[in-house]
Order: C-alpha cells, then sequence, then structure tokens
C-alpha cells in the first residue's frame, strides 16, 4: 500500500512538472499575443499587470489537473506523450510567429507616423521574444526527447531498462534546465563570474563609500572590501540638486521617458 502510494505521488509530480513547463512556455506566448495585440496601450494600461499573475497559475493549475486526470483514468502513456509533443510545438510555433509579426511590423511602421509607446511596445517584444525563443526550443527538444525516450525503454525494451527509464528522463529534464540558466545568462549579457571575483579584488578605497578609509587597505578578503566592491555599487544612487537647490530626477520612469521624446518630436 505504501508503495503504492508513493509510486501514485512520483507519478503526479512527474506530470505536473513536464506539463508546467510546457504550459509555461505557452504562458509566455500568449502573454507577448496581449503585447502584441495591444501594442499601443500594453504598457500604459494597468489591467494587463495582471495578465502574467493570472497565467502562470492557471498553466500550473491545467497541468496538475491533467496529471491527475492522467493518473485517475490510467490513460496510456502514448496519449501522454502525444498530448505534450502537441503543446510543445502549439508553444514554439507561437513564440516563431509572433517573432515574425512583430518584425514586420516594425519594417511597416519605420518610417510613418507611429506612436513612440507602440514602436518601444514592438522593440520589448522583439528583446523578449529573443530571450525565449532559444529557450523554448532547447525545452522542446530536451524534453520530447526526454518524454519519447521514456516512452520507448518503458513501453519497447522494458526490463531493468525500463525501470530506470524514470531516472533518464529525470537527466534529462535536469541537463534543459542547466542549459536554459545558462542560455538566459548568455542573452542578458550577465556576468557570473563578477559575483565571485569583485569581492576579492583590491582596489583603492573610495573615501566617499568606506566609513573608515585609513583601515580600508587591509586584506583583499576584508569586509570593509567587500562592502566597497559590491554592497556600495547596489545602494541606490544619492539626491543630485541644481544650482537652486531643486530635486533632479535621476531616475526617470517610463511615463517620463517618453514624455521627453514626444517633447522633442513635437518641437521639431
Amino acid at each position: 500500500m505504501w508503495d503504492d502510494d508513493l509510486q501514485a505521488t512520483l507519478s503526479l509530480i512527474e506530470s505536473t512538472g513536464s506539463i508546467g513547463l510546457r504550459t509555461t512556455f505557452l504562458s509566455l506566448a500568449i502573454e507577448r499575443f496581449f503585447a502584441t495585440a495591444y501594442s499601443a496601450t500594453y504598457e500604459e494600461d494597468r489591467r494587463f499587470f495582471l495578465l502574467p499573475a493570472l497565467l502562470i497559475p492557471l498553466s500550473y493549475g491545467f497541468a496538475l489537473i491533467w496529471a491527475m486526470s492522467f493518473l485517475q483514468w490510467n490513460l496510456p502513456y502514448i496519449t501522454f506523450v502525444t498530448c505534450t509533443t502537441l503543446i510543445d510545438i502549439a508553444g514554439t510555433l507561437s513564440c516563431l510567429m509572433l517573432a515574425y509579426y512583430n518584425k514586420r511590423l516594425r519594417k511597416q511602421n519605420l518610417r510613418t507616423d507611429i506612436q513612440l509607446s507602440q514602436r518601444y511596445q514592438i522593440n520589448e517584444n522583439l528583446r523578449v521574444l529573443g530571450i525565449i525563443r532559444p529557450i523554448m526550443i532547447a525545452g522542446v527538444t530536451f524534453l520530447t526527447a526526454a518524454v519519447w525516450v521514456r516512452f520507448l525503454l518503458k513501453q519497447i525494451i522494458g526490463g531493468y531498462i525500463g525501470e530506470i527509464s524514470r531516472n533518464i528522463f529525470y537527466l534529462l529534464v535536469q541537463i534543459y534546465v542547466t542549459l536554459a540558466c545558462f542560455i538566459l545568462l548568455s542573452r542578458v549579457q550577465f556576468n557570473v563570474w563578477c559575483i565571485f571575483s569583485t569581492p576579492f579584488t583590491i582596489r583603492k578605497p573610495n573615501p566617499h563609500t568606506v566609513s573608515h578609509p585609513e583601515k580600508a587597505a587591509g586584506s583583499p578578503l576584508s569586509f570593509t572590501n567587500f562592502n566597497d566592491n559590491v554592497v556600495c555599487p547596489l545602494k541606490t544612487h544619492r539626491e543630485i540638486t541644481n544650482s537652486l537647490g531643486e530635486k533632479i530626477n535621476i531616475e526617470p520612469s517610463i511615463t517620463d521617458h517618453f514624455k521627453v521624446l514626444e517633447k522633442f518630436w513635437d518641437n521639431k
């Protein structure tokens, strides 16, 4: 009885996680679809802020319901393989079609009188799709391979190889997760080694950020050096005032940015 419950729990977790990754990809494509369809007002309309908060729970809720239905009705494994493959194809094709449409839309409106907010949203759509597209393609490749490999090992070969097919499935999924992290880091151009190298680099102490400059010339492993190199650069900038003592806004919002651009184009 205990073994049966454990087996059912592991199967539920496996199915939910596998389908959840796929439905998350599809949710990202749906979110970018709304951003493309309402590109003129997407950044300004606050109702769209709730869209990601609704799509993610819905995607995982659908994955959980599907996994529970699959186990309760004891559906054949080929049904699970077919449905997950169709979800993979739908998510990838949606992402590629949205990227193609946004490129075409940007090309058509390049020399037209288009709103600046809409032009910004088109570029933002292309940037986001450019980040998630390689991750989705890698996900489709590894997850589809994992599902089909387990299907072949378990249903056709069987025996001891079929028993360890679950481990091979999780191995391929973990390889994909690691690869997705490296793809994301490369797309956002983030140097992960700076996290480890910066605290141990000997630099000249900054008298404005170090509380005791005369003690900052010690070991490169000291807390003062860590505070000077890591903590202080992450802090917010100090207020800057003009000659009249008025505060200068050094962190403008997106709305302020568009107001300046519209003022420039109106006066041109």
